[in-house]
């Protein structure tokens, strides 16, 4: 949500409530379950923290489509979070909130497991 001064830090009402969903690679049918009885209408930004193979191109967008009317983005870092729509993170990116906006950084290498 933007506000009309860009320079003063968001108010706590400008901020959209966010619900993260966590999940390993076996996960994705629990997430399609919650998406297809969710209303878009709830008023929340959903990110949706999943273990990826930096190695292959994920289908998460394409096959949550399918389970939800709601816009589905590959989270980029300063991406505004609104209400009604959902964020994929991305490989070797670790994803946090600030200010209502998604950032992301490299994870860093020293990490051998990383879950969501």
């Amino acid at each position: 949500m933007s506000s009309e001064s860009g320079d003063r830090p968001p108010e706590p009402t400008d901020v959209p409530f966010v619900v993260g969903v966590g999940a390993s690679a076996g996960g994705l049918e629990a997430i399609q379950e919650l998406f297809d009885h969710l209303a878009d209408g709830s008023g929340a930004a959903y990110v949706v923290v999943q273990h990826l193979s930096p190695d292959f191109k994920s289908l998460m967008k394409e096959l949550l489509s399918r389970h939800t009317p709601m816009p589905i983005h590959v989270a980029t870092d300063g991406m505004e979070a609104l209400p009604g729509n959902i964020y994929l993170t991305s490989p070797r990116k670790d994803i946090r909130i600030d200010g209502g906006r998604l950032r992301l950084t490299d994870r860093t290498s020293t990490e051998t497991v990383h879950l969501p």
